[in-house]
């Protein structure tokens, strides 16, 4: 927990430190929600004696074994936990044992891939024997729109997603969706002595033997003897000529967001390297293997005969010996094909037949979810000298990458360019409001396109993005806050409305009228007369009281009126210059409080 978990998020959430996990399940307890465990390694002992020492509710959490065995295991440690099974059906759809067994060890759920809905007709038939026990069949992960859309005529009884109010408005309300797929940096490594991320996660060394560990080393680039970059003397790495059995592991940080190809990852890329590759002219150096267990042939290369890059037989371009070189390689599967260009500028596509068969995706998810740097399956690797590598989660445009060009002592920039004629456009939105206290209230916004939804707040020292409980839906267009109080009189509201680029809404004041005020009382120490009346009134004290608050409210709750009477006579004349209709008239003293009502008449 020394480490800050929040700042990579945006700024307002720094010093937020990962929970523990006692912490997460005492949070979802205190909000009345349930924890889904994804255990990325078996430990039901470990999750049972937490569960015990912090004594929250045995169904505040959700299991997800992956295997029968583990579902028994965690059901005999933990009778009262739901579990959702995330492992294979059985080979024979009807296996009645296999039913039974879920059910008889608190299994609530099964999952699956959404893809099975689509390709798989056993999927039904697993369903149907499935809810016949009382479990439900979901579906796992599902985070584009268009994707989210296409499964609605799939029977299914849960979805696992990122984006649940996205997925809320199109399963449940058919209202539009709420999410569009920013353009993002998701992962850079410069290099600087460390594995470390400037941006996302840390490389990983894979190895079999420690003895292994110097096969990655770090200096500048006078203490390597190679050329510094625009004559500033840098730090760089050399990765040395990997084995089948090494990788540079690094993760994508990507979501999963349409539908998966052959397995879960996405189509849509840009990885850019910075590197200068020493003199060899036979074999081949590989630079991505998207496979993380190395089990087959690199998915890029430089073939060193010519020192062109490519992969399935389609090389282009030619690199410089011992020179800083720019390669960026841009993977649009969807149009089954890979674009190059060095140094700025293009040098060719590899055509790739069946893109979408999941070979050239990036892997996204879960255990699997890594991919490798400069590793093979039979050795095709050589050293390499590298400066920043850097991985983006969209097909950048020709523009962008020229606009880039080459190699940068101050590595690779987080330039992103925006086409400005997207951006979203405001329709309409909600106006300043006046809300009685304990009230509930909706604030809207509407707009031209799919985009993403922040709404923020502002007590008086800036903005901030809503964390009041009482605050839902603060990532859809429209927003509800239960039980106003008068904490929020004055505060302000507005909408953070961003695809790839941002606008906000105007801002929203809320105005919270005190309810306890308008309901009338008869303490019996005043009276007001004549009433009706068109704003002339008299107040007659049964008794000196000193001083005497007025304050006159209408009907909505909002204050139009307040005078202070110090030397109270025992009738008190009052000229009241406001619309007509009913009011509510207070009437305080150190010792009563009264409240009548009294009606003024239109001139």
């Amino acid at each position: 927990q020394t480490l800050d978990a929040g700042s990579w998020k945006d700024s307002s959430f720094n010093g937020i430190k990962v929970p523990t996990l006692a912490e997460a399940m005492l949070l979802a307890q205190m909000y009345n929600k349930k924890l889904y465990l994804n255990m990325k390694v078996f430990a039901p002992h470990l999750v049972a004696n937490v569960l015990a020492q912090t004594g929250v509710a045995p169904n505040t959490i959700i299991l997800d074994p992956g295997y029968i065995s583990e579902v028994q295991q965690y059901h005999q440690l933990m009778p009262n936990t739901p579990l959702a099974y995330f492992g294979a059906p059985p080979s024979d759809i009807n296996d009645t044992n296999f039913y039974n067994t879920l059910y008889s060890n608190g299994v609530i759920s099964a999952e699956i891939p959404a893809d099975y809905f689509v390709d798989s007709a056993w999927v039904s038939q697993y369903k149907l024997r499935l809810n016949n026990k009382g479990i439900e069949l979901w579906a796992y992960t599902v985070n584009k729109a268009e994707y989210m859309r296409s499964l609605k005529t799939y029977d299914f009884d849960g979805l696992e997603t990122d984006r649940p109010t996205q997925a809320k408005e199109i399963f449940c309300t058919n209202n539009k969706e709420f999410y569009y797929p920013e353009k993002r940096i998701s992962g850079q490594w410069d290099f600087d002595s460390t594995l470390l991320g400037t941006k996302g996660s840390q490389l990983s060394y894979i190895y079999q033997t420690p003895s292994n560990l110097s096969k990655i080393q770090f200096a500048t680039c006078d203490s390597f003897h190679i050329p510094r970059i625009e004559n500033v003397n840098i730090n760089v790495a050399k990765i040395n000529a990997l084995d089948s059995n090494e990788a540079l592991r690094f993760y994508s940080n990507f979501f999963p967001e349409g539908r998966p190809s052959a397995s879960d990852c996405n189509n849509s890329y840009t990885i850019i390297f910075d590197f200068l590759k020493p003199h060899t002219d036979t074999g081949y150096i590989s630079l991505l293997q998207t496979s993380n267990n190395n089990s087959d042939d690199g998915d890029l290369f430089i073939r060193n005969s010519d020192n062109s890059i490519g992969i399935l037989g389609q090389y282009d371009g030619t690199l410089v010996d011992s020179t800083w070189n720019r390669l960026a390689v841009v993977f649009d599967l969807n149009q089954d094909k890979m674009d190059k260009y060095l140094n700025g500028s293009y040098i060719g596509t590899t055509l790739i037949p069946d893109a979408l068969n999941g070979r050239f995706c990036i892997n996204n998810n879960w255990g699997v979810q890594s991919s490798n740097f400069f590793s093979d399956n039979d050795n095709e690797t050589s050293a390499l000298f590298v400066s920043s590598i850097q991985i983006r989660n969209y097909a950048m445009s020709q523009d962008e990458l020229s606009y880039l060009g080459g190699v940068s002592s101050s590595k690779i920039s987080d330039t992103i360019f925006i086409n400005q004629e997207e951006c979203p456009v405001i329709i309409s939105q909600s106006n300043d409001t006046i809300i009685t206290q304990g009230s509930n209230i909706k604030l809207y916004v509407e707009t031209t396109d799919s985009v993403n939804y922040r709404w923020q707040i502002n007590k008086g020292i800036g903005w901030d993005y809503i964390s009041e409980v009482n605050v839902t839906d603060i990532g859809a267009d429209t927003i509800t806050i239960s039980n106003v109080q008068d904490n929020l009189d004055q505060v302000l509201f507005r909408c953070k409305i961003n695809n790839d680029c941002s606008i906000y809404s105007d801002e929203i004041k809320i105005s919270v009228s005190p309810a306890t005020y308008i309901k009338e009382n008869t303490n019996l120490f005043a009276s007001v007369y004549p009433n009706p009346s068109n704003g002339n009134f008299f107040v007659s004290l049964y008794k000196s009281y000193e001083p005497v608050f007025i304050s006159l409210y209408n009907s909505a709750g909002i204050k139009m009126y307040s005078q202070e009477i110090k030397e109270t006579p025992s009738k008190i004349s009052l000229n009241l210059n406001t619309a007509g209709g009913v009011c509510f008239m207070q009437l305080q003293t150190s010792k009563s409080n009264e409240v009548k009502k009294i009606i003024i008449l239109e001139d």
